[in-house]
């Protein structure tokens, strides 16, 4: 769990605990789900897998600040959200207070980014498509099925050679 990964350089885990309730997609309107993420949330791709396989948009707060404004760990974390909303095929807004604030369309690609560095607001639009990937739907089930049968063939082949 990445909170247990940041101790390193945080120092202490005081401040990363356990809600008492589970968190739960936001209604915006009728036609409208936000599934939320919260800081190292992002980083869990079946945790936001579960949340936005009702949703519509994903939904993310987050803060570079403890990294100290490293602009390698601001552009990971951009990649990270980028494959978080592709393979989940759901347009993901993120809004950081340190750091870069962006959209993303589901694909991946940025819709709109604001520059890093003092107060901003970011405006723009991504587009809901109603979809959902096959690792939405399935998780790895998919991919350990397929690991498995190409083990299997590796393994029948390496038998037959003998």
């Amino acid at each position: 769990f990445p909170p247990y990964l940041l101790k390193p350089l945080t120092g202490s885990l005081k401040e990363f605990s356990r809600g008492k309730n589970p968190t739960t997609n936001f209604q915006f309107g009728e036609q409208i789900s936000l599934a939320p993420a919260v800081c190292s949330e992002l980083l869990s791709p079946a945790l936001i897998r579960q949340r936005s396989k009702s949703a519509e948009i994903i939904v993310a707060m987050g803060s570079a600040g403890i990294f100290r404004g490293n602009h390698q760990v601001i552009k990971e974390l951009l990649a990270i959200a980028r494959m978080r909303s592709a393979e989940n095929q759901k347009p993901l807004v993120l809004a950081a207070n340190q750091g870069l604030s962006y959209a993303l369309n589901a694909d991946g690609s940025i819709a709109k980014i604001a520059p890093g560095g003092g107060a901003l607001i970011l405006t723009g639009s991504v587009v809901t498509n109603g979809r959902r990937s096959l690792y939405n739907q399935w998780g790895y089930w998919p991919i350990l099925l397929v690991s498995v049968l190409g083990l299997a063939a590796i393994w029948k082949s390496n038998n037959h050679v003998a």
